[in-house]
């Protein structure tokens, strides 16, 4: 009796060891393997978190940020029955914010014993993206998608240059920090290497961010001599930046307010707000910003998120959703600034980004922003790279998972993963159709539609697969039956009408086409070569084809 009294504690131990390793090694994976809108990589990433919760042992303590960030998906949930249209981008949308509470109580939960692995591992994993990316810019080494050849900016294997940027930007706080605490001249090597590639990036938002910052962190760990320093030294670098911008074509220092992509991002955000009128409780439905951009567009653009992360959390969970977010996160910083905590810094950096970027959607930058949160509230913190033992856990609520219960964290798993194997048979089948196997590829995507019913887009991919027009056509009709605002399904469908001569019935989706998308050219262009095929077939007369074209005018 004794001795099994004796095993039992170091086989529960074992376990947690078990998950907690297992995690943090793929740290290097999910921080390299990022930067793709689709759900693939957080799907994995929230599954092993839950296979971890349910391997933990008897209890998980959960902190009060962690119940604050939690809420967020609960106002998600309220609205997906309630006012998503694409119940399936809103179920995605509502497990890639469920990332951040899970991440940041995985991280609460083994902080104590691994805090200098987990900074160890993110550090090489930040290094490696910045030396991948260097070899890729070079021409050294060849890497998908890691250099954008129209504008020459470095995205590494993250594919997308200001997610790539922020990283480096937080590798750079990384090696100033451990400078100033450890004297390595080898970190400044390392600073040099991540400054180089962030500038590679062209991202004028993460360059200002970074200005702001090493400014902020100079100012508040410098004495009274180095403030008079630092406050020079942004000077001279504000100085610099304008004399790059105005002798230079170097993208990243040519900052305006009259910049494209700027101005395009107060439209969308101009374009937001006007969705929010008479939806500020839950927002207007979660996932439906994908759909309703169409509706509300004061001009041309198609962009999956809105750059500003607030915005996107308004839109998706209403007003509480920013402000849950800000409260779970902000008296941590100032927590933090006062004992000059370097992850403070880190989450001042991903917040103010924040404002002009999504940069959080990604698993790489939620996971290391939930991390630093975790040493802010886990330690008493003087802001060293190494955990202090003398730390004490504050603010938690009763333990959510307890004894046997904990592998009710399985079911949630087992859900996650199904959906996870639905996007892999669907990459898998796009990647045969573009192949021109369209036996495999349409097998593959009844297979992920078997998996998950509620990606109605998969429709719309079947049909590209289809041998014959009819089984086209009747995927497409089904397409649009269970989600009427598929716009590409129609766009098909329209084509098909057309070349079976039904012309009035093409006609007829094309207005359906303008209505929920005006600005498109292709749409207008769509409808304008049908109804001249009208004309000339004699479906329309000379004035109706007249209004047609004065309408797609004024459009």
């Amino acid at each position: 009796m004794g001795k099994s009294k004796r095993k039992k504690p170091v086989q529960v131990d074992k376990r947690k060891r078990l998950a907690e390793y297992a995690a943090f090694a793929c740290i290097i994976g999910f921080t390299l393997w990022q930067g793709s809108y689709f759900p693939i990589q957080f799907m994995l990433m929230l599954a092993l978190m839950l296979l971890a919760f349910a391997m933990f042992g008897k209890s998980l303590s959960v902190p009060l940020e962690a119940v604050l960030l939690f809420c967020i998906p609960v106002l998600y949930a309220i609205s997906l029955p309630i006012l998503t249209e694409n119940h399936y981008n809103g179920l995605i949308e509502l497990l890639r914010i469920l990332v951040l509470p899970m991440t940041l109580i995985f991280f609460y939960n083994t902080t104590f014993s691994n805090s200098v692995k987990t900074e160890r591992a993110i550090f090489i994993a930040l290094m490696s993206i910045a030396i991948l990316g260097l070899l890729a810019f070079f021409s050294i080494i060849y890497i998908p998608g890691a250099v954008i050849e129209t504008t020459n900016r470095l995205q590494s294997v993250i594919q997308y240059a200001n997610t790539t940027a922020l990283l480096m930007l937080i590798g750079i706080l990384y090696s100033v920090h451990s400078y100033i605490s450890h004297k390595k001249i080898g970190k400044l090597i390392c600073c040099l290497v991540f400054a180089v590639a962030l500038l590679l990036t062209g991202s004028r938002t993460t360059l200002m961010v970074t200005f702001a910052i090493c400014a902020l962190y100079a100012l508040i760990m410098s004495g009274r001599r180095g403030k008079i320093i630092v406050a020079g030294s942004v000077v001279l670098a504000v100085c610099a930046v304008v004399g790059f911008n105005l002798f230079t074509d170097i993208r990243i220092f040519r900052i305006s307010i009259f910049e494209a992509t700027l101005v395009e991002r107060f439209i969308t955000f101009q374009d937001a707000i006007s969705m929010m009128r008479g939806n500020w409780l839950l927002g207007i439905g979660t996932g439906n910003w994908q759909e309703w951009q169409f509706l509300y567009q004061t001009a041309p653009y198609n962009v999956r998120f809105i750059h500003n992360y607030y915005l996107q959390l308004l839109l998706d969970g209403g007003i509480l959703a920013p402000l849950l977010f800000i409260a779970a996160i902000l008296p941590a910083i100032i927590k933090g600034i006062s004992k000059k905590n370097l992850h403070a810094f880190i989450l001042i950096a991903v917040m103010m980004q924040a404002f002009l970027d999504f940069d959080l959607i990604f698993s790489a930058v939620a996971m290391i922003a939930m991390y630093s949160l975790s040493q802010l509230i886990n330690k008493t913190g003087d802001g060293s790279l190494s955990y202090s033992p003398t730390g004490v856990r504050q603010r938690t609520v009763p333990c959510l998972i307890i004894g046997k219960l904990r592998f009710i964290a399985l079911l949630p798993m087992l859900v996650v993963l199904i959906l996870w194997c639905s996007e892999l048979y669907s990459s898998n089948a796009d990647t045969n159709l573009l192949q021109g196997n369209r036996d495999v590829s349409m097998s593959r995507y009844r297979t992920a539609l078997i998996l998950n019913p509620l990606k109605t887009e998969l429709y719309y991919q079947m049909a590209q697969s289809a041998h014959d027009i009819e089984t086209a056509e009747e995927l497409l009709k089904t397409a649009i039956e269970r989600n009427p605002r598929d716009l590409q399904s129609l766009s098909a469908l329209v084509m098909i009408e057309s070349q079976r001569g039904n012309y009035a019935d093409a006609l007829a989706l094309c207005e359906i086409l303008i209505e929920n998308r005006r600005h498109s050219n292709e749409n207008q262009s769509l409808f304008l070569q049908t109804a001249e095929a009208a004309l000339i077939n004699g479906v329309i007369n000379q004035s109706q084809f007249d209004e047609i074209q004065e309408r797609i005018r004024k459009d």
